[in-house]
C-alpha cells in the first residue's frame, strides 16, 4: 500500500560534523556556487523512472541572500549532500526552496520580510525551481518567484504566468509537497523544535507527510468527538433542570388544588356579576323597545298635524294674495296723492321764492345811491392811507447807502460765523483724538492691574506652572473632566492634590516639594470605593499617567512616636514637624500625613547638620525609633534601619533641590516681574490722570466757542430782521396804492348807471317767470282732487280684504300649533329613546366585557342559551336581590381564601419547561447516540490503517537501531479521546537502561535526540510520498552513528 522505495529522492543539505577538519593543503574552492562551471559534474546517471513527480530538476537564484547568481541542477533521486564552511550559503539554498515554493522566510527563522531574502546593495532577485514531472509526465513544472525591495508581497509566477501565492501552494500540494512539516522540510533552527516535538503533533506531523488523507478524516473524528462531550454534557444539564422542574411541580400540587378551588369561586363570582349586569341590560333594552313604539305613534301623529296645517294654508295664501294686491292699490294711490301734494307744494314755494327775489331786486334798486355815496368815502379813505405809507417808506428807506450798509454787515458777520465754526470743528477733532488716547490709557491701565491681579493670585499662578508640565496639562484636564461629570461620583473628588495644598512660608514650601512625590501631588484623592473606580476606568480608558488614590474620611491622622517640639530636640535645633508647615483641609492633611509619613519628617535649623549623629542617639534611646528625616536649608537626612539585622541603622544625606510646581516659587511671583507691573500700572494712572485734567481744559475751551458761535448767530438774525422790515413795508405800499386805484374807479357815476340798468332787466324776468307759476299752481291743485278719490276706494277694498285673511289665519295658527306640539312630543320621545338607547349600549358593552357567552340570554332572542352557558344561567338566581346575596357570599369565600396566584404561574410554566425538557432530552440522546455510532464506525475503519503505518514505521526503526547496538521502537498510543492519541517514540541506548519514551524526564542528551530524529526521518523514508525531503544541519551525531545514517539512506 506504499509508493515504492526508489520513488522517494530526498535532497539533504548537511554541514560539516563538530570534528574538526584536517588542514588542506590547498585552499578548497568556496561552495557558493557563483557560476555553472563551479559545480562537479555526475558521473552517475539516472533514469527517469528513478525520480518522483515535483523532485527538484534545478534551482537558480539571483541575487538572493549571499548570492549574485548561482545554480543548483539535475540532483540524484537518492542522498545529495551539500558541504561547505560556515557562512558559505548552504542555509541559503534551503530559504530559496521555502520561498520559492510558496511559504516565508518564518518557515526558516532567516528573517521576516522580503527584504531579508534580498542581497545587499540590490534592489531586486528572483528564485527559480524546476519539478520534475510537474505538469504531466515528460513536462516539467517552473515555479518562480520575484522579489522587490520595500516591496511586502512575492510575486509567483507558474510556467510564465502570474498566479498567486495560494495558487502556488495548491499546486505543490497536489505534488505532495508539505513546506511547512518538519518531516519534509527540516530547516537549520527548527531542529530543536522537531526534536521538542510532543507525542500527539508527532502523530499529527507523520500523518500529515504519509497519511493525508487519514489526517483529514483524523481532524473530522477530532471535531466529532468533541461535538459528542458537548452534546453529552448538555444532556446531563438538561437532565439535572428536568429533575429539579419535575421534584418542584410535586411540591407545587397542593397549592394548585387551593388555587383551582379559588378559581371556581371567582368564576362563580363573575357569572353572578355578569347575570346582574346582562339581567340590568335586559330590562333596558325592554325600556328601549317601549320608547322606540311612542317614538313610531308620535311620528305619525306629527305627519297628520303637518297634512292639516297644508290644508289651512292653502286659502290662506289665496287671501294674502288679494290683500296684498289692495295694499299695492293703496300704496299707489298714496304714492300718487304725496307726488300731487309735493308737486303744489312746489308751485307754490316757486311762486313765493319769485316774489321774495323781485321785492329784493326792488330794494336793490333803491339802496344803489347809498352804495355810491359809500364807496366815494371809501376811495377817499384808500387814498389818504397810500399817502402815508409813501411818506414812512421815505423816511426809512430813502437812504441809498442804509440797504448797502445791512449788507456789508450781513457779509461780516458771516465770515465771523464761518471762522467760528471752523475753530469749534478743529477743537471737536482734538477732543475725538483726546478721547481715543484716553481710551487707550485706560485699557493699558486695566491691563496691567489684570496682570498685577494675576501675580497676586497664587492659584492662577499655580495653574500657569501646571500648563507647563505634561502631567500638570494632564492632571488640569481631568480635574475639568471631573467637574463636567459630578453627576457620577457619591462624594467629593479632589485633584489634582497639590492645588488644595499651601505652605505655611517658603522654607516649608521648599520642605514639602520635596517631601511629596510628584506623582502623589498631581494624583487624585477619592472617598468611596465606587468613585475610585469609575474615575480608575476612565484614567486607563484614556491612557492618563496620573495616580487614583481612596481615603476613608474622617481618619485621625497617624500620630509620631516623638514629640518634635520636647526641650531636648529644641534645643538641639529641631523647628517642628514638617506636616505642621502644610496648609490644607483635614481629608488631604490626613491623606498626606498618613501616605508621605509626614508625622516622621523632622524640620531643623541651620546648625543642626552638625548633631545629627547626637540626635539619631537621642531618639533611638529615649523614643525607641530609628527611622525618621531631617529637613534642613540646603540638605535632606535620613536615618532607616536596615532589613538584615535589629542594630544595623544606615544614615543618607543628599542635597535639597526643590522643583517647584505646587509651593513656593510656584506660588509666588518673581518679584522682578512684579515690579515692572506695578510700574507699568502706577504709569498707566499717572497718564490716565493728565489725559482727565487735559479733557478738562478742552470741555471749557469748546463751551467758550459754542458762545462765540452762539452770539455771532443772534447778529446774523437781528440784521437779517432789519432787512426785512424794509422789504416789508415797500410790499405794504405797492398794496395801498392798488387798492386806492380800485376804489376811485369804483366811486365813479358811470358804475352807478350800469349797475342800475343790470337789476331793472333782472327785475323784468322775475316778473314773467311768476305768471307762469301761478298757472301751474292751479293745475296741481285739479290734478291732487282726482288722486284723494281714488285713494279712498283703495281703502275701502284692503280692509274687506284684511277681515277676511285674519279669519282663515286664525284656523291656520290653531293647524300650526298643533304641528309644534306633535313636533315637541316627538322630539322629546326621540330624546328619551336615544337617553334609553346609550343606557341599554353601555349595559350590554359592559356585560358583554364581563360574559359574552350569556348574550344569548335575551328572552327576546331567537338563539338562545346552549349547553354549559344554560346549565350555569339557571344555576343563578333570578331575582337580583338573590343574585346580590350570592355575590356577597362568593367575596367572602374569596376574601378568607389562601391561595397564591403565582403557584399556577409557576405549575404551568414548569409543565412547558418540562415537556419541551423532556423532549429536548428525548432528541439528545437519539442524537448523541447516532453520533457516537458513526465516531465509532469510522474510528473503527481510520485505526487499523494509521496502527499499519505506525507498526511499518516501528519496524524499520527497530532495525536501524540494532544496526548500532540500541534499541527502538515506535508505537500508538490510544486513548478513549481521539484528540489524546499520540506517537511515541521509545529508544534505549544502553544495555543498562530500559525502553524509554525519547525526551522524556530529561534522560536523552542533545545528540542522542539528533540520532533518533534522523533515525525516525529514515524510517518514513518508503512511505512517505513526498517527492523529496529536506535537512539543514544535524552536527550533534556522533560520527559513527553520521556515517551509519548516511550509508542507510545512500
Amino acid at each position: 500500500s506504499y509508493p515504492p522505495h526508489s520513488r522517494a529522492s530526498p535532497v539533504a543539505i548537511v554541514r560539516p560534523l563538530s570534528r574538526p577538519p584536517r588542514p588542506p593543503a590547498r585552499p578548497p574552492p568556496p561552495a557558493t556556487m557563483t557560476s555553472v562551471d563551479a559545480k562537479r559534474r555526475r558521473t552517475q546517471s539516472f533514469s527517469n523512472e528513478q525520480y518522483a513527480a515535483g523532485a527538484i530538476c534545478r534551482v537558480t537564484l539571483h541575487n538572493f541572500m549571499s548570492y549574485s547568481d548561482a545554480e543548483l541542477f539535475d540532483p540524484g533521486p537518492r542522498l545529495n549532500c551539500i558541504v561547505g564552511p560556515n557562512g558559505t550559503g548552504k542555509s541559503s539554498i534551503v530559504n530559496a526552496l521555502a520561498i520559492g515554493l510558496g511559504g516565508t522566510l518564518k518557515l526558516t527563522e532567516r528573517g521576516t520580510s522580503t527584504d531579508d531574502a534580498i542581497k545587499s546593495n540590490t534592489q531586486d532577485g528572483f528564485v527559480e525551481i524546476e519539478l520534475r514531472d510537474g505538469n504531466a509526465p515528460g513536462k516539467n513544472l517552473i515555479v518562480r518567484c520575484d522579489l522587490q525591495r520595500r516591496s511586502p508581497k512575492c510575486q509567483y509566477s507558474l510556467d510564465g504566468k502570474k498566479v498567486t501565492n495560494k495558487d502556488v501552494k495548491e499546486r505543490v500540494h497536489k505534488l505532495g509537497i508539505q513546506i511547512d512539516n518538519l518531516l519534509q522540510f527540516l530547516p537549520q533552527d527548527r531542529v530543536a523544535a522537531f526534536t521538542q516535538m510532543k507525542s500527539t503533533e508527532l502523530l499529527h506531523e507523520t500523518m500529515k507527510a504519509t497519511l493525508p488523507d487519514e489526517y483529514a478524516e483524523f481532524e473530522e473524528l477530532k471535531k466529532l468527538s468533541e461535538h459528542t462531550m458537548e452534546m453529552e454534557r448538555d444532556r446531563d444539564l438538561k437532565k439535572r433542570e428536568l429533575d429539579r422542574l419535575c421534584q418542584l411541580q410535586e411540591n407545587l400540587k397542593a397549592d394548585v388544588e387551593r388555587l383551582k378551588e379559588f378559581q371556581a369561586l371567582q368564576k362563580k363570582q363573575t357569572d353572578v356579576n355578569a347575570k346582574l349586569l346582562w339581567r340590568k341590560a335586559f330590562t333596558l333594552a325592554a325600556e328601549h323597545a317601549a320608547k322606540k313604539e311612542a317614538l313610531k305613534t308620535a311620528k305619525d301623529a306629527r305627519k297628520v298635524a303637518e297634512k292639516a296645517l297644508a290644508e289651512a294654508e292653502v286659502p290662506l295664501r289665496r287671501e294674502q294674495e288679494h290683500e296684498k294686491a289692495a295694499a299695492t292699490a293703496q300704496s299707489a294711490s298714496n304714492k300718487a296723492k304725496s307726488e300731487g301734494m309735493a308737486a303744489k307744494d312746489k308751485a307754490v314755494a316757486d311762486v313765493e321764492t319769485l316774489i321774495t327775489k323781485t321785492d329784493d331786486i326792488a330794494d336793490k334798486i333803491s339802496s344803489t345811491e347809498e352804495a355810491h355815496a359809500q364807496r366815494v368815502d371809501a376811495a377817499r379813505t384808500a387814498k389818504n392811507k397810500h399817502t402815508v405809507a409813501v411818506a414812512e417808506l421815505a423816511k426809512k428807506g430813502g437812504d441809498a447807502e442804509n440797504e448797502t450798509a445791512i449788507a456789508a454787515k450781513l457779509a461780516a458777520a458771516e465770515v465771523e460765523s464761518r471762522e467760528a465754526v471752523t475753530a469749534k470743528d478743529d477743537l471737536h477733532e482734538l477732543i475725538r483724538d483726546h478721547k481715543r488716547r484716553q481710551m487707550v490709557a485706560t485699557n493699558n491701565l486695566a491691563r496691567a492691574e489684570q496682570q498685577l491681579k494675576g501675580l497676586d493670585d497664587a492659584n492662577a499662578l499655580r495653574n500657569s506652572k501646571l500648563q507647563q508640565d505634561a502631567d500638570g496639562r494632564a492632571a488640569l484636564k481631568l480635574r475639568e473632566w471631573i467637574q463636567k461629570n459630578a453627576s457620577l461620583f457619591e462624594e467629593e473628588v479632589i485633584g489634582p492634590v497639590g492645588l488644595d495644598c499651601e505652605a505655611s512660608d517658603a522654607e516649608g514650601a521648599k520642605y514639602l516639594e520635596v517631601a511629596i512625590p510628584k506623582q502623589v501631588l498631581t494624583g487624585f484623592l477619592t472617598f468611596t470605593a465606587k468613585d475610585r473606580v469609575i474615575l480608575n476606568k476612565h484614567v486607563q480608558d484614556n491612557k492618563i499617567n496620573l495616580n487614583v488614590y481612596r481615603f476613608e474620611r474622617n481618619q485621625s491622622a497617624p500620630r509620631s512616636p516623638f514629640d518634635a517640639h520636647a526641650p531636648e530636640l529644641q534645643q538641639m535645633g529641631v523647628a517642628g514637624f514638617l506636616s505642621e508647615r502644610l496648609k490644607a483641609s483635614k481629608d488631604v492633611t490626613s491623606f498626606l500625613v498618613d501616605f508621605n509619613g509626614l508625622h516622621k519628617m523632622l524640620v531643623g535649623r541651620a546648625g543642626l547638620n552638625e548633631k545629627v549623629t547626637q540626635l539619631q542617639n537621642l531618639l533611638s534611646e529615649k523614643y525607641r525609633t530609628d527611622a525618621f528625616t531631617l529637613y534642613l536649608p540646603t540638605t535632606v537626612f535620613s536615618a532607616t534601619k536596615s532589613r538584615y539585622g535589629s542594630q544595623a541603622v544606615s544614615t543618607q544625606s543628599r542635597p535639597l533641590r526643590p522643583r517647584p510646581l505646587f509651593f513656593g516659587p510656584a506660588a509666588l511671583a518673581d518679584p522682578t516681574e512684579r515690579t515692572r507691573v506695578q510700574k507699568l500700572v502706577d504709569d498707566s494712572q499717572a497718564a490716565a490722570s493728565a489725559l482727565a485734567t487735559t479733557q478738562h481744559e478742552l470741555r471749557k475751551a469748546e463751551v467758550a466757542a459754542d458762545a462765540a458761535l452762539s452770539d455771532i448767530r443772534q447778529r446774523k438774525i437781528a440784521i437779517g430782521n432789519e432787512a426785512r422790515l424794509g422789504r416789508q413795508l415797500a410790499i405794504r405800499v405797492s398794496d395801498l396804492a392798488e387798492s386806492a386805484e380800485a376804489a376811485q374807479r369804483n366811486a365813479a357815476p358811470a358804475y352807478k348807471d350800469k349797475e342800475q340798468a343790470t337789476l331793472r332787466a333782472d327785475l323784468s324776468k322775475l316778473l314773467d317767470r311768476l305768471a307762469a307759476k301761478s298757472t301751474e299752481v292751479a293745475s296741481a291743485h285739479a290734478k291732487l282732487a282726482l288722486i284723494e278719490l281714488d285713494a279712498q276706494c283703495a281703502v275701502l277694498g284692503m280692509r274687506q280684504a284684511f277681515i277676511r285673511t285674519r279669519a282663515l289665519k286664525d284656523s291656520t295658527e290653531a293647524a300650526l300649533a298643533a304641528r309644534n306640539l306633535a313636533i315637541r312630543d316627538e322630539d322629546a320621545i326621540k330624546a328619551a329613546q336615544s337617553r334609553a338607547q346609550n343606557l341599554m349600549n353601555k349595559a350590554v358593552e359592559v356585560a358583554f366585557d364581563s360574559a359574552p357567552h350569556f348574550a344569548d340570554a335575551n328572552p327576546s332572542s331567537s338563539v338562545g342559551l346552549q349547553g354549559e352557558f344554560l346549565q350555569r344561567w339557571d344555576d343563578l338566581p333570578e331575582d337580583d336581590d338573590a343574585l346580590a346575596d350570592e355575590l356577597e357570599e362568593v367575596k367572602k369565600k374569596i376574601g378568607t381564601s389562601s391561595a397564591d396566584m403565582g403557584s399556577i404561574t409557576v405549575f404551568n410554566e414548569n409543565a412547558t419547561k418540562i415537556s419541551a425538557l423532556e423532549k429536548s432530552v428525548s432528541e439528545f440522546e437519539n442524537n448523541a447516540q447516532n453520533q457516537a455510532d458513526d465516531l465509532a464506525s469510522r474510528r473503527a475503519a481510520w485505526e487499523p490503517k494509521v496502527n499499519e503505518m505506525a507498526i511499518h514505521v516501528s519496524k524499520k526503526f527497530g532495525e536501524y537501531f540494532t544496526a548500532f547496538n540500541c534499541s527502538g521502537e515506535v508505537g500508538l498510543k490510544t486513548c478513549s479521546n481521539i484528540k489524546d492519541y499520540a506517537l511515541e517514540i521509545r529508544v534505549k541506548w544502553r544495555s543498562s537502561e530500559e525502553l524509554h519514551v525519547l525526551a522524556v524526564g530529561g534522560r536523552d542528551s542533545g545528540g542522542e535526540r539528533s540520532v533518533a530524529t534522523m533515525v525516525y526521518l529514515i524510517a518514513l523514508q518508503d512511505i512517505n510520498p513526498c517527492p523529496f525531503r529536506v535537512v539543514d544541519e544535524i552536527n550533534q551525531v556522533e560520527i559513527i552513528a553520521s556515517y551509519f545514517l548516511l550509508s542507510l539512506w545512500a
